[in-house]
C-alpha cells in the first residue's frame, strides 16, 4: 500500500501514536532453520509489510483500507475515515523483480526501512498460499466493480476481512511474520517493529 499525503500521514501517525504508547512490537526470527531463504520487512511512514520470493520474483500482500489506498482517496478525512468507520477494505498483491546484482527485490516507492531476515522456505510457501487462496477468492467475489489494477501491475481488490485501527496493515505483517516462524510480542497498531535479534544461518549459507 503506498501511502501519501503529509497532512494524512502525521494525523494518522498522531492516532496511532496515542493509541500505541509509541511502543514498538518486537520480532524474535526463528532459529535452527533447515532451509533458509530471504524475506524482507519493508517499512514506509505508517506502513509495514513482508516481502516473499515466489517464482524470480518477489511478492508483497497488502491490507488496507479500500477508498484510502485502492482508489488513493488520501486527505486527512480518509485517513479518519479509514482507521475508524471505513466502508470497505482491499487486498493489495504486487510483484517485484529482483535485481540480478544484489539478488534483492527492486523496490520503487522508497521505504523508509527494508530488512532482510530468513525464514524456512516451506513456511513461506505455505503463508504464500494462504494469502493466494484469500486473493483469488476476493478476486471471483468482486471482480466486477471491485478490483482496480495500476499500470505498475499493483492490483487491489475488495477484501471481506474488515479495515480498522485495531485490524490494518501492520496486523498483516505481524501475521505473516508469525506464519513464518517469527515471534512477535507487544502492541500493534503502527509500523514500529523491532528486531530483537540476529539470525544465526547454517554455515552453508
Amino acid at each position: 500500500m503506498t501511502l501519501g499525503g503529509r497532512g494524512a500521514t502525521i494525523f494518522c501517525l498522531l492516532i496511532a501514536a496515542g493509541l500505541s504508547g509509541g511502543c514498538a512490537a518486537a520480532i524474535y526470527p526463528p532459529a535452527n532453520l533447515v532451509d533458509p531463504v530471504p524475506v524482507y520487512f519493508a517499512q514506509y511512514n505508517v506502513h509495514s509489510t513482508i516481502l516473499m520470493p515466489e517464482n524470480g520474483k518477489y511478492v508483497d500482500y497488502s491490507f488496507g483500507d479500500w477508498n484510502y489506498a485502492a482508489l488513493q482517496h488520501k486527505c486527512v478525512n480518509d485517513a479518519l475515515f479509514a482507521l475508524t468507520i471505513s466502508g470497505a477494505s482491499a487486498l493489495e498483491r504486487r510483484e517485484l523483480n529482483i535485481d540480478p546484482h544484489t539478488d534483492e527485490p527492486v523496490l520503487h516507492d522508497n521505504p523508509d526501512l527494508v530488512i532482510r531476515m530468513y525464514a524456512d522456505r516451506a513456511a513461506v510457501k505455505r503463508r504464500l498460499a494462504v494469502l493466494r487462496a484469500r486473493f483469488d477468492e476476493d478476486v471471483r467475489l468482486h471482480h466486477d466493480g471491485g478490483m482496480v489494477v495500476y499500470a505498475n501491475s499493483d492490483v487491489y481488490v475488495k477484501d471481506q476481512q474488515h479495515y480498522s485501527l485495531g485490524n490494518n496493515c501492520n496486523h498483516m505483517t505481524a501475521e505473516t511474520l508469525r506464519a513464518l516462524g517469527f515471534r512477535v510480542d507487544g502492541p500493534i497498531i503502527t509500523n514500529q517493529f523491532h528486531i530483537c535479534r540476529p539470525q544465526e544461518l547454517p554455515s552453508a549459507q
